[in-house]
């Protein structure tokens, strides 16, 4: 889920924490129907004794990448990388992730290549420096992706990342 209002994301169930596979919390104590705008101040920032409160200190780190806008929006679902489709017969496709470690100022860029059977003929990882916002974080990491499938001279047909404000960004 790409928080907006967060009024329709209940904070146990929906996927919406970044930086594991299930974007799910390690650890919540919360209440089991609280929803992620009660996280949420009217000044649009993180509630910090409640996000503390109720998740690990690691949980809350992932939610810190999280952007809130000033202006409130609606929530919406974002693809998760395992509903990726695969390329097409003869094409390769390229996805791309980044994850942040805010405490220690680093983003961990990742990518690989797939054929249209699935086999992954490529893969790459790194460490950067940075601390950013989860849409840059996304970006920079399309960048290195990018040049890293340029220098390897692969013909890449298709790309896609689960960063909707990237998406729509490159698709206006």
């Amino acid at each position: 889920m790409d928080v907006g209002e967060g009024r329709r994301i209940k904070c146990e169930f929906d996927p919406w924490i970044p930086g594991c596979n299930s974007f799910h919390s390690i650890i919540y104590k919360g209440p089991a129907d609280d929803v992620v705008s009660s996280l949420i101040t009217d000044e649009r920032q993180w509630n910090m004794d409640l996000r503390n409160q109720f998740f690990s200190h690691l949980d809350v780190e992932r939610i810190m990448t999280l952007p809130l806008s000033f202006f409130p929006s609606e929530d919406s679902q974002i693809r998760h990388y395992n509903e990726f489709g695969l390329p097409t017969f003869d094409e390769l496709k390229l996805n791309f992730d980044a994850v942040v470690h805010s405490s220690r100022n680093k983003i961990g860029v990742g990518a690989l290549v797939r054929n249209a059977r699935g086999k992954v003929l490529a893969a790459m990882s790194k460490p950067s420096a940075g601390n950013f916002k989860s849409h840059e974080m996304e970006a920079t990491t399309m960048f290195h992706s990018l040049n890293w499938v340029m220098q390897l001279e692969l013909p890449i047909s298709t790309m896609e990342i689960d960063a909707q404000m990237v998406s729509n960004t490159l698709t206006k």
